[in-house]
């Protein structure tokens, strides 16, 4: 049976999150519903007891009509001391195979000073996470796998495997088609014309039918249509926003190399930041082997 952990925001609309539920099938999915309460408030203890029942009468108010629907749902409210590292708990005490959490933007302050929930959660969570936007809907959008063209080494290799096969899957559940986007860089030189030299086209030219040939034949080996993969030249989190919307995309899916240390803070940085400004689901996948350090 498939078990999908859904977080509800103590700072967020929640509505938008269950209506990713009502965009899952029932059959054979089994949800659990969780509230988290920050542990500060558990210092005093018949004060906590009092918010604990409070909304846990909250959630079950809220998620009764889903119940009611046919769908089969788990409801719990918890402490927690940090906020992911509880979401991480619970995915791996319920054997989650998805988390689905409401997607928060944050100021540019904010993403200096502090590190974000969703950023955790897209460096340490152990299962694929769905990011759910405020749009009300993603059935029949385009799901967009988000691929490294560039890549020549293994793992970035089977990462663009496993969005593709994660896009296919979505494209699937919720009945829309899978496109591709990918982003290339070039190194230009400057010129005090206006116009572009014929070696600078060239160049640029060069790099763009390289990566079209390279898309357009990973689109044929997994069934996908040619017109279907899109490119844009610049800053990956850029290219991505600009392609998720000219298509009206429900879904983009991105992959993280995931690794621990000091390396481990940086590769979230292009999934960060497509996810501050995107106005779409972000769906975020790691490699198989991948073990959160986090129990």
């Amino acid at each position: 049976m498939r078990k999908i952990l859904v977080v509800t925001d103590p700072e967020f609309s929640n509505e938008v999150v269950l209506n990713r539920i009502k965009e899952v099938p029932k059959e054979d999915t089994l949800f659990r519903i969780e509230h988290y309460l920050a542990a500060t408030s558990a210092k005093d203890g018949s004060a906590f007891s009092t918010a604990l029942q409070e909304k846990q009468k909250w959630l079950d108010d809220l998620v009764a009509p889903l119940i009611a629907d046919g769908f089969k749902i788990e409801i719990r409210v918890q402490a927690y001391a940090k906020l992911h590292e509880a979401i991480i708990a619970s995915a791996l005490d319920f054997g989650a195979d998805y988390v689905f959490k409401p997607l928060r933007h944050h100021s540019n302050l904010h993403r200096v000073l502090y590190t974000s929930t969703d950023w955790n959660l897209i460096r340490f969570c152990p299962c694929p996470l769905l990011l759910v936007s405020a749009n009300e809907a993603v059935h029949g959008k385009a799901v967009l796998a988000t691929l490294d063209l560039e890549t020549r080494d293994a793992p970035h290799q089977k990462l663009n495997e496993i969005v593709l096969e994660r896009s296919k899957a979505l494209a699937g559940l919720v009945e829309g088609q899978v496109h591709i986007a990918s982003a290339y860089n070039t190194i230009t030189v400057a010129s005090g014309n206006t116009s572009l030299d014929p070696l600078q086209y060239n160049v640029l030219k060069g790099a763009r039918d390289e990566h079209l040939k390279k898309g357009k034949a990973i689109a044929e080996s997994n069934e996908i249509e040619p017109d279907n993969v899109h490119l844009g030249e610049g800053a990956p989190e850029i290219v991505v926003n600009e392609i998720a919307n000219s298509i009206d995309a429900g879904i983009i899916v991105l992959g993280t190399v995931a690794r621990t240390g000091v390396s481990g803070m940086f590769i979230g940085n292009t999934a960060e930041s497509v996810m501050e400004s995107v106005n779409v689901d972000v769906f975020v996948v790691k490699q198989r082997e991948f073990v959160t350090p986090i129990k």
